[in-house]
């Protein structure tokens, strides 16, 4: 597989040490990269129209004019696209309760230099072949396959289990939750008896309850909130 990663900066001199960093990377693993770099806000937005542009993107906050949250939110609301990583670069750290609805992966502090680029990137290449990973599950003598990306959560209901997909379509077959879980990669987290969310679909986190991006709102219930809570630890702590 050919990466494709982008690079959102208007700072040039940054921009040529990420890409440097970046391909410098690739070079140590034998594997391909397509490093697209872009000075402003509303260019990265043009660009990225539709899903699948980069797998990808290292977007500075504090762009002229379109800013890096404003792409964030086009990346998330307009074209939809939850499967692009997104590695925010500032030298502040005061924008954090602003980036968390666009999920990103990581925010790398510009005055501490870029040697965390190689590990970020490693880590994500694992995560995307996690992430890629096909759950199964039968229905009707059928077995059926779906990548650990597509499911937004699972849903009990009764002796059945809905899996809301994150195109908005759902499937229905007969089976329990505590099944279901043990097929599941560490991305996935027990809210309660009744729901399986997909982490990087949480649009908004609160003490006892998530609203995924479907708008679906979820209790977490009390014996679940330790393990709920560590897993989305682990998933979304970006701000080392």
């Amino acid at each position: 597989m050919r990466y494709r990663i982008g690079i959102c900066e208007d700072d040039r001199i940054i921009c040529k040490e990420i890409e440097e960093r970046i391909h410098s990377c690739f070079r140590e693993r034998k594997e391909a990269v397509s490093v697209i770099v872009w000075n402003t806000g509303e260019d990265c937005i043009a660009a990225l129209s539709e899903k699948g542009v980069v797998n990808i993107l290292f977007l500075d906050i504090e762009l002229p004019g379109c800013s890096g949250v404003n792409v964030g939110n086009h990346i998330r609301k307009e074209i939809k696209d939850r499967n692009m990583y997104i590695i925010y670069v500032s030298q502040y750290t005061k924008y954090a309760m602003e980036l968390f609805e666009t999920h990103p992966y990581y925010f790398i502090d510009k005055s501490k230099g870029f040697s965390k680029i190689k590990e970020i990137i490693d880590d994500l290449i694992t995560l995307d072949m996690e992430d890629s990973q096909n759950y199964m599950y039968a229905s009707s003598g059928i077995i059926y396959k779906l990548m650990f990306r597509d499911i937004m959560y699972l849903e009990s209901d009764k002796k059945y289990i809905k899996i809301i997909l994150e195109d908005g379509t759902e499937r229905r077959f007969i089976g329990t939750l505590k099944n279901e879980m043990k097929k599941l990669s560490d991305m996935f987290a027990a809210a309660g008896q009744s729901y399986i969310v997909n982490l990087k679909y949480i649009e908004k986190f609160y003490p006892d309850k998530v609203v995924m991006m479907n708008g679906q709102c979820i209790n977490i219930g009390r014996k679940y909130k330790h393990e709920f809570y560590e897993r989305n630890r682990k998933f979304t702590d970006y701000m080392k």
